[in-house]
């Protein structure tokens, strides 16, 4: 199976291109805020993947190193929630 139709290299670019369009809709302050570090960890978590696949020698660690980004990536998703009411609040200080 190449690295291009495995399912997890599928799901992560998927995942990728999502983070990509959602930060891109959000308002200027919110994107820099919260919107370079989003999409700096799904871009590592997609090339960790793509690292595991492709090189079978650098699996474990590629897939440790993508674990970590997909913590990463559900703290930071976790803000996004409270990120509009947090700008809000920094405006009106």
């Amino acid at each position: 199976m190449s690295r291009v139709d495995a399912p997890l290299f599928s799901h992560c670019d998927a995942l990728s291109r999502a983070l990509l369009r959602r930060v891109r809709s959000w308002p200027p302050g919110a994107a820099r805020l919260l919107g370079e570090p989003i999409v700096a960890a799904g871009l590592r978590l997609h090339c960790e993947v793509a690292v595991a696949l492709v090189f079978p020698d650098r699996r474990a660690r590629a897939l440790r190193r993508a674990d970590e980004a997909a913590a990463r990536l559900r703290v930071l998703l976790g803000l996004t929630d409270e990120a509009p009411a947090l700008l809000d609040a920094g405006a009106r200080a």
